[in-house]
């Protein structure tokens, strides 16, 4: 679902990198205990003053919040599916810096994205809610697993990977959805590290 301004970035990138597909890990370390991790911010229940209502006239844009733990607070407020961060995120994510966040609502359903940026302009986007390749056909895809659930992957050697779950070729949108500058083995481990999608359940089938 990787609309708005994230078209512009992941499209970009396909179009430098081409459809190869990587095999090596980039590093992702655990998140320590003690710090602002993802398993402290899934039940942080810290109030957030909401400037506006969803849904409402920012569907469709970026929202810009102070940190991390606030843009999570008030998805959290917002969706009713499980809203965290992976309890790996790659070295030189700050959760207390300002983040964007793309929001909108597509035939009812509340959807997010949370665009984290490290290092050289590497991005880490999790989607929430509605999850989707961008740009080409879902059969542009592999079909993997996440937590023993089907899912959709999309690679090229820049490195860049997006990730959908539970989706299959038949049903290629997902719950949750990782895209970013990872290669293969990397965005499949840190997808793993995900709550488990209770709510939507898709069926296997052959593609």
């Amino acid at each position: 679902m990787l609309s708005g301004p994230r078209v512009a970035l992941v499209s970009a990138v396909l179009l430098f990198s081409g459809a190869a597909c990587g095999q090596t890990t980039d590093p992702v370390r655990p998140i320590r205990p003690g710090s602002s991790s993802a398993s402290d911010t899934r039940e942080d229940p810290s109030p957030v003053v909401d400037a506006f209502e969803w849904p409402g006239e920012h569907d469709g844009h970026s929202v810009s919040f102070a940190s991390v733990d606030d843009a999570l607070s008030f998805l959290r407020r917002h969706m009713e599916m499980r809203i965290a961060l992976p309890d790996w995120l790659p070295p030189g994510i700050h959760l207390e810096r300002g983040v964007s966040v793309y929001i909108d609502t597509e035939g009812g359903e509340r959807s997010a994205q949370l665009d984290l940026i490290f290092g050289q302009q590497r991005h880490l986007i999790v989607q929430y809610g509605v999850s989707q390749l961008d740009g080409c056909a879902p059969e542009h895809s592999l079909a993997v697993r996440v937590s023993g659930q089907p899912a959709r992957l999309r690679v090229s050697p820049a490195p860049w990977s997006e990730l959908i779950w539970p989706a299959t070729l038949a049903h290629p949108e997902g719950v949750y959805g990782l895209t970013g500058s990872f290669r293969r083995r990397t965005i499949l481990a840190i997808a793993e590290t995900m709550p488990p999608v209770t709510a939507r359940v898709v069926p296997e089938v052959s593609c």
